[in-house]
Parts: structure tokens; C-alpha cells; sequence
């Protein structure tokens, strides 16, 4: 990954190591960041300020690019079971990011106070601005619902807001065997995309060939009775 304006780029290993580069002076090392337990996932900028990076051992990592420090270190889910993040985006008008685990889980981080700010879930709700993402992480600093464990309906109004909904329509969420599988940054906020798995739709595929099959079946012995009655 690089930064907004060109001038660093990180690049993760498949040991845990975090390479910070200098694009500038001809990709030059700049420095070895303290990496993960396992391999990296992805990583993220904030501007030029801050550094974001997940990895399989489900530790987020986030990093100040002005003296090349680790600031701090916490799983994005709770012990004991914490799935390997696969993903993570960071916003570049607000300090927030998201992350994806395997489990199809989603959370919000705060890039400014260095914690997780929400968990967000995917639902049919009536969405809200931008101004109450603002509004969520102003609750979130004063301790209000905004962080991670609070009340659902923060957790919904994350969820509204990763969808995109806009302020007078009903959301839609997805299906019961749909689960996040992308995420995205865009200008506004987050984009996840949402399919079933490749098992489920293939089961659903196989399921509906077999119906057709027997539906053609049916429809040729229909046509042998007709063709007996005629005679």
C-alpha cells in the first residue's frame, strides 16, 4: 500500500514483516516496523499520518509515521475466538477504518483515539449522514453507545452507514447465506460487498439443475400419454 500522496509505501511479509519504504529517493528502505505473528493481510493509510495493519494472527497494528513507531497493538475480535483478519480499509476524510475478518466480521476502528470504535453489522435499517458517523464518534469519545459492546442500535446505525444508505431510504440487507466478503474506502465512507459462498451457490445450482431434470422428465412422459391416449 502507499500513501495518499506517493511518498511512502509499506509492504507486508509472509513471516509478519512490515516494510516501510521511501518513494521519493528511489524506493529506499526507510525503516522495519514491528511486525505480526503471522503473515500480513493488509494494510492501510491515513493521509501520511498513520499506518493501519492486520494480519492472520488478528492483530491490528497502528503505526505513526512521523518517528516510524508502533503506537498501539489490540485483537480486533475478542479472545477466545479471533479469526484471522483478511481485510482493512482506512477513510481518509475521517480517522476511521474498517476491517473484515474471516468470520464475515466487521468493526470499526478509531484512528485518533487508537481503539476500536464499533462493530458493524450488515441489516435492513433506515440509514444516516455523514453527519451522524461524526455524530457516533463524538458519543464514542465521551463514552457513549459508540463503543464496541454498547447498545445495538449504535451498532445498526455503523452498519446503515458501511451500507451507504442515504438518509430517507430504507436500507436492504443481504440475504441469509450472504456474508461481507470485500470491503472498500470510497470519498464518503465504506463499500462492502456482500455474496454467498462458493460451496452455497454451488449446492443451489446443483439443486436447480436437478429440479429442471426432473421437470423435463415429467413434461416428455406427459407427452408419451398424450401420444398413447391419441392411438
Amino acid at each position: 500500500a502507499s500513501s495518499p500522496d506517493g511518498c511512502l509505501f509499506v509492504a507486508g511479509g509472509s513471516k509478519g514483516s512490515l516494510a516501510l519504504v521511501d518513494a521519493p529517493k528511489g524506493l529506499s528502505l526507510r525503516t522495519m516496523l514491528p511486525g505480526h505473528y503471522a503473515p500480513v493481510t493488509a494494510v492501510g493509510f491515513h493521509r501520511s499520518d498513520v499506518l493501519v495493519s492486520a494480519g492472520e494472527d488478528s492483530w491490528i497494528h497502528h503505526y505513526s509515521m512521523k518517528d516510524n513507531t508502533l503506537l498501539i497493538r489490540y485483537l480486533c475480535a475478542p479472545p477466545p475466538a479471533s479469526p484471522p483478519v483478511g481485510g482493512l480499509v482506512a477513510a481518509q476524510t475521517l480517522p476511521v477504518a474498517l476491517t473484515l475478518d474471516a468470520a464475515g466480521g466487521l468493526r470499526l476502528l478509531d484512528l485518533k483515539r487508537q481503539r476500536k470504535m464499533a462493530r458493524a453489522v450488515c441489516s435492513q435499517a433506515v440509514g444516516v449522514s455523514a453527519a451522524g458517523v461524526q455524530g457516533l464518534a463524538g458519543g464514542h469519545e465521551s463514552g457513549g453507545a459508540g463503543a464496541e459492546g454498547g447498545g445495538v442500535g449504535a451498532a445498526g446505525a455503523v452498519g446503515a452507514v458501511v451500507a451507504g444508505v442515504d438518509e430517507e431510504e430504507e436500507g436492504h440487507g443481504p440475504e441469509e447465506d450472504e456474508l461481507p466478503r470485500r470491503i472498500l474506502a470510497s470519498a464518503t465512507g465504506f463499500c462492502v460487498v456482500c455474496e454467498a459462498s462458493f460451496d452455497d451457490a454451488a449446492a443451489a445450482d446443483g439443486e436447480g439443475e436437478a429440479n429442471q431434470e426432473l421437470g423435463e422428465e415429467g413434461v416428455e412422459g406427459d407427452g408419451a400419454g398424450l401420444t398413447d391416449g391419441d392411438d
